[in-house]
């Protein structure tokens, strides 16, 4: 089955059917960290393990102590990968910044700095022995935070979930003026993962007003898009200034610096002007919409 709530299906059944799905899934992700699908794995189990944390955000309130200790556990799962994500997506943010290079600059400037990402990726790929051992790690997070999370009892009804729905797109309108007032990449990586949470509680959310949520969806989409590929940005351009010898001469690198800056200042002006309108319902709104919609999804015909 589906990362949704289904017509009749009691929502603690829900919740533990979606747990135990995403579950399997990231494990199945993490067999072969030697495989030639290295990339695929870790961006499908860092992938599903945002969704096992979303789910735990909307029952937040009913899973009680037991939230901070699952959610600790996912979180540190995905961080475990984060370098081998890192290094498989470096070489594709910085193809993509060559792609749009503005006219007057040569692209054989920046070939140092590509060169370098390429050595760390292959890296990356062929570093079995740490691969193995973030895969494992991460794999016992899984497992231990899955535990956790199976111990708690979540009541029927929409009420289980309606405080960690608002709480949610609270925090994500709350974190879109924080991005106003501060566009640095600090402000935007906070917004970026509440962004994601709230577009995964929409998905779950999809079969209850489809029309509504297929537009807002998509629409979330677009803007994570945006902001993620902000962050890609965030993360290339850190990675040389950790180590910038390792990158090339200087012109290299400042030419890099310039055209990844200007490209980060248009992803974020279009991102705060998108998420203007995502964020322009009050959070009580919003989940009042949400509750009208189930009570006749409920009512209604399977």
């Amino acid at each position: 089955m589906a990362y949704r709530f289904e017509h009749g299906e009691p929502v603690g059944h829900a919740a533990r059917r979606i747990l135990d799905e995403q579950v399997v899934g990231i494990l199945g992700a993490l067999e072969n960290p030697g495989g030639p699908g290295l990339a695929e794995a870790v961006h499908e189990a860092r992938r599903r393990s945002k969704k096992v944390r979303a789910l735990a955000r909307m029952f937040r309130t009913p899973m009680g102590e037991q939230y901070a200790a699952v959610n600790t556990c996912f979180r540190d799962a995905a961080r475990r990968l984060a370098a081998l994500r890192d290094a498989q997506v470096a070489v594709q943010t910085f193809d993509s910044l060559l792609a749009a290079l503005p006219r007057g600059l040569s692209a054989d400037t920046m070939a140092p700095v590509r060169a370098e990402l390429v050595v760390r990726q292959q890296h990356a790929s062929h570093d079995t022995a740490d691969a193995s051992a973030a895969f494992e790690e991460a794999a016992g997070l899984v497992r231990k935070g899955a535990k956790r999370a199976r111990r708690c009892s979540v009541p029927d009804g929409f009420g289980a979930l309606a405080s960690g729905l608002g709480r949610t797109y609270a925090r994500t309108v709350q974190d879109w003026y924080a991005c106003c007032a501060d566009p640095s990449s600090a402000s935007f990586h906070e917004w970026r993962k509440r962004i994601k949470y709230h577009r995964y509680h929409v998905d779950l959310l999809r079969r209850v007003d489809p029309d509504f949520a297929e537009v807002r969806r998509d629409a979330l989409h677009e803007l994570s898009d945006l902001v993620g590929e902000e962050h890609d940005i965030t993360v290339l351009l850190q990675m040389v200034l950790d180590e910038p010898d390792a990158f090339g001469p200087v012109a290299a690198r400042r030419q890099l610096m310039l055209v990844a800056q200007r490209r980060r200042a248009f992803l974020r002006t279009e991102a705060i002007a998108l998420g203007a309108r995502l964020t322009a319902e009050s959070p009580a709104s919003l989940c009042e919409r949400w509750e009208t919609a189930w009570t006749v999804w409920q009512l209604g015909p399977s």
